[in-house]
């Protein structure tokens, strides 16, 4: 038998995603390879070699690691970032590219809203880490660890939530800030590592992520934020169009952070791109973005927009109908209820997984290729899965971690469920 110095050097040329099978031949082996996984650039191999680069980020959006990572490219350093954030991306990326394999799922769910309150409902959720935002119809936002759905913050704004988002703050990334807005158009931030309020203005379209936030300020304006510095000094932007003239005739209806760069649609079709890496700290700049038409949908009016990277978006109309645009392109229109059997309420795209809830209570999941194959997506597919969530319609769903394990997040009016798929051998 080789001495363990031996095998930590033959452990080094093999995959790490093998080596978690090999662990289960003996003790000893089980010591050596956790000790390997965790010093070497093992899991980090693993995502080089299985992962697209473009999509690192994108799967870490919703995690704690992501600061870190982020903080690691900016810094050009030849280190490798903890073991830990290459492991939960690689988990992220099997998990999801396999969502056509899960034949079982199972899941745990919490009410949000205490019992004394019957008549208050849950309108929005957000995730960052193991924490959830959840917001309601009485102005509430609740924040929970949902490891242990214990409380850790409640504020009320006083009037119903119409959006929420969490974002790291600091230069350590010690702080973590939660951004919310009102169907009032006013927007606010807290900081909940010290409670206290940092923020109120007006505002009704927030977004963060990528160490920024962002809030809108009438029709032209966007207030930046730099989330890695320590006091958050805002940077306001006046919007003007290719002809110079202010976009105070549109109105923004989403907007998200990609990396450096801040994408935002407005209600007459224009999608519009602006790079964060120009903007410095203590000014304010007249800005002319990149500016795209990707039109409307025709003779109906939109209930909703939704965004996600890289360049995808989508868009709920009156009648039901889900619109899709990709990488910028024209609206194609889909009628999906005679396929889903309900209308939708709640849409998520995260890398290969285009997850979307029903008024029925039912989330129904298709494996894309890429982004890319969202333009000739088949709503009938039989590889598609469905689930059965609640008797009450879906409010949002989202990707998170709990315990080493991704798993969706989806809310109902009155609900958190945290799902948990998986396979069982015939």
């Amino acid at each position: 038998m080789f001495p363990p110095e031996i095998w930590e050097k033959i452990l080094g040329y093999t995959e790490a995603a093998s080596l978690i099978r090999l662990k289960t031949v003996c003790c000893m082996w089980n010591e050596i390879i956790t000790k390997h996984l965790q010093e070497s650039n093992a899991w980090y191999r693993q995502c080089k070699n299985d992962i697209p680069e473009k999509y690192w980020l994108m799967l870490l959006e919703n995690s704690l690691h992501s600061t870190t990572l982020l903080r690691h490219e900016k810094s050009n350093s030849d280190k490798k970032p903890n073991y830990k954030i290459w492991l939960t991306m690689y988990r992220a990326w099997i998990k999801w590219c396999n969502v056509q394999n899960f034949n079982m799922h199972t899941f745990d769910e919490f009410k949000p809203i205490p019992d004394h309150r019957p008549s208050e409902r849950i309108t929005c959720c957000t995730v960052l880490g193991e924490l959830a935002a959840v917001g309601s119809t009485e102005g509430y936002i609740r924040i929970y660890n949902l490891r242990t759905n214990q409380l850790v913050f409640r504020v009320d704004q006083y009037e119903q939530v119409k959006d929420v988002k969490l974002c790291v703050q600091g230069k350590k990334h010690d702080k973590i800030v939660l951004i919310a807005t009102s169907i009032c158009n006013k927007s606010r931030v807290w900081d909940i590592t010290s409670q206290r309020s940092l923020l109120l203005r007006s505002g009704d379209v927030i977004c963060a992520g990528y160490g920024y936030y962002c809030t809108t300020l009438y029709n032209d304006t966007i207030i930046v934020y730099d989330a890695t510095t320590e006091d958050c000094y805002p940077t306001r932007l006046f919007i003007q169009d290719l002809n110079n003239r202010k976009l105070s005739s549109t109105k923004y209806v989403n907007m998200i952070i990609n990396r450096n760069e801040l994408c935002f649609l407005t209600d007459n079709g224009l999608y519009c791109q602006l790079d964060l890496k120009d903007i410095s700290q203590l000014s304010t700049f007249l800005y002319t973005p990149d500016v795209k038409s990707i039109g409307v949908p025709k003779n109906q009016k939109v209930r909703q927009y939704y965004l996600f990277n890289p360049c995808v978006a989508f868009c709920v109309t009156d009648r039901g109908h889900l619109g899709i645009s990709v990488y910028k392109t024209k609206w194609q229109m889909y009628n999906t209820f005679p396929f889903l059997e309900g209308s939708v309420t709640a849409i998520l795209f995260h890398v290969r997984i285009l997850v979307i809830g029903l008024d029925s209570g039912d989330v129904c999941l298709f494996y894309v290729e890429n982004e890319s194959a969202l333009r000739t997506i088949n709503f009938k597919s039989k590889k598609s899965k469905r689930i059965h969530v609640a008797s009450e319609p879906i409010v949002s769903v989202n990707i998170m971690e709990i315990l080493g394990d991704q798993r969706l997040l989806v809310a109902t009016k009155s609900t958190i469920y945290h799902i948990k798929l998986h396979s069982v051998a015939n």
